[in-house]
């Protein structure tokens, strides 16, 4: 399958689209923190990240405690996602993992069977996500915070900087 095939535009399901939209959102964040340009992850980064997979842990759990909802008007309907951010090689070698576990997770959760329902989300398919989200989190905990900062003198830097947060509107 090729690669580009397996990021919909968009998908049926309500509760899907928004936990589509959060990962993709917070994997653009990773992408243009401070940390991103360094290989050390600074606190305030470690700090926002593990917010951010406790804020999808915990759309996940409210998501999975609702009804069914029965949607008879109003589906199938085709709800537009946001694509997930262009993978940008860091400086950080930390962070390009934890873009990539967020990238499998929004491609699972996108192309699963949940996908295609109206709401709600079917329990292997909040398994597959949590699982990665808690894959990152230990990531995080058990090696990133041991092994952060990493003198790299030689190699470092190696890609341009990340580009600035975006201007207000």
């Amino acid at each position: 399958m090729a690669e580009s095939s397996v990021f919909p535009a968009g998908v049926y399901n309500l509760d899907v689209t928004y936990l589509a939209d959060k990962i993709a959102r917070y994997a653009g964040e990773v992408q243009m923190s401070v940390s991103s340009n360094v290989a050390f992850v600074n606190e305030f980064d470690m700090g926002r990240l593990q917010n951010y997979l406790d804020d999808i842990d915990a759309a996940i759990a409210y998501v999975t405690a609702q009804p069914q909802l029965d949607l008879p008007e109003s589906h199938p309907m085709m709800n537009a996602i946001q694509p997930f951010p262009s993978m940008r090689d860091m400086e950080s070698d930390e962070w390009d993992h934890v873009v990539r576990l967020l990238r499998s997770g929004y491609i699972e959760l996108c192309n699963s069977q949940s996908s295609r329902l109206g709401a709600g989300l079917m329990p292997f398919d909040a398994r597959r996500v949590s699982a990665l989200v808690a894959k990152t989190r230990a990531w995080l905990n058990d090696y990133v915070s041991k092994r952060s900062p990493m003198d790299l003198p030689e190699t470092s830097p190696q890609q341009s900087m990340s580009p600035a947060g975006k201007l207000g509107v």
